[in-house]
């Protein structure tokens, strides 16, 4: 008979890993986690397991009900976070009112992002894909992930639009009059500003900061 091997037993990161992969490729993880992201998936399990890895291998070597219950969970906990993410952008589009002052319409927006900074277990630079995109010319960064200029910190980055009124430009422009400055304060005034920093988005990006960073997954 054979002895089904324990995920546990493998290293844990590995361990993690692999029912994360194995999730992406699932029927329900082609609907929620980018097209990237799974070619990467594909690259991580042929790595660890040989070219003629399959699905239904893993399944017998680790117990399919082990890997289909931590699969299930997930999957849960990705779809919830998407669902947020979907109400912070609903709440972006909102742009009635200047975010800043509350009061007046706004007359101009500016690009900013919220970001959380992601724990690095690999050499990122061997894996970036390049598609020749900076964070500002993409339109919404939700499981992406963007390597900053030092290509030493990589970041999950939300881009969003601070509505600003007239009055608040004016009082925010420097004394050539050309450009504005804007603090965390002012981006902190968001509407979806605190509903980002509870999933962990609480460092701000300035457009400039964006336009410098490299798409990565």
């Amino acid at each position: 008979m054979h002895r089904i091997e324990s995920i546990d037993t493998l290293n844990s990161g590995i361990g993690k890993s692999l029912v994360e992969k194995i999730a992406m490729l699932s029927a329900e993880g082609m609907s929620i986690w980018s097209y990237e992201e799974q070619v990467k998936a594909l690259e991580w399990l042929t790595e660890q397991f040989g070219q003629d890895w399959q699905l239904d291998t893993l399944y017998d070597r680790f117990g399919r009900d082990e890997i289909s219950n931590r699969i299930t969970e997930i999957i849960k906990s990705k779809s919830s976070i998407i669902d947020q993410i979907d109400e912070i952008i609903a709440l972006d589009r909102k742009k009635t009112k200047c975010h800043i002052c509350k009061i007046e319409n706004p007359v101009c927006y500016y690009d900013f992002g919220m970001a959380k900074q992601l724990k690095i277990e690999r050499d990122w630079t061997k894996t970036l894909v390049s598609l020749g995109l900076s964070a500002i010319t993409f339109p919404l960064i939700g499981f992406g992930g963007f390597i900053g200029p030092e290509k030493k910190t990589s970041y999950k980055v939300i881009r969003l639009h601070l509505m600003v009124c007239s009055s608040c430009k004016e009082s925010r422009l420097n004394r050539n009059g050309k450009r504005i400055n804007l603090t965390r304060s002012d981006y902190s005034r968001h509407p979806a500003a605190a509903k980002a920093i509870e999933l962990g988005y609480s460092i701000f990006f300035s457009k400039t900061d964006l336009e410098q960073m490299t798409l990565s997954f």
